[in-house]
């Protein structure tokens, strides 16, 4: 298996679970996968990721397997963007490009709307 799968413990005590891959001095990419697939999706962009030095982080989105459901209906798509630029604080990213994919294309652009001071790109497919 190429990568890790790892998790980060939110300001809330809500867990995200991610898998990060690729080249780990690669500029950052965090992926949102479609619906309704996981994290384990980014592992197939891994050789590629690594070939166009980007480190990769594919991150659950909240209930998906190990990420915490949210607490009421106030989280949305902003609330996800929130928690996706808290990971790539954590992972020490200064800046980053989102990447969502199907169903993960709200919650990108929504990541570049909380984030857009080091959102460099985002990607909506």
């Amino acid at each position: 298996m190429t990568g890790r799968d790892a998790s980060f413990v939110l300001d809330d005590g809500r867990v995200l679970e991610y898998w990060e891959g690729g080249d780990p001095g690669g500029r950052g990419m965090l992926y949102h996968p479609g619906t309704p697939v996981t994290r384990l999706l980014g592992r197939w962009g891994h050789d590629a990721a690594v070939a166009a030095e980007v480190r990769l982080i594919a991150i659950n989105r909240p209930g998906y397997g190990g990420s915490s459901p949210v607490k009421g209906v106030t989280h949305g798509l902003l609330g996800v963007g929130r928690d996706t630029a808290a990971l790539a604080t954590h992972l020490g990213l200064d800046e980053y490009a989102v990447f969502g994919s199907s169903g993960g294309g709200p919650f990108a652009v929504a990541t570049a709307t909380v984030a857009p001071d080091v959102v460099r790109n985002a990607i909506a497919v």
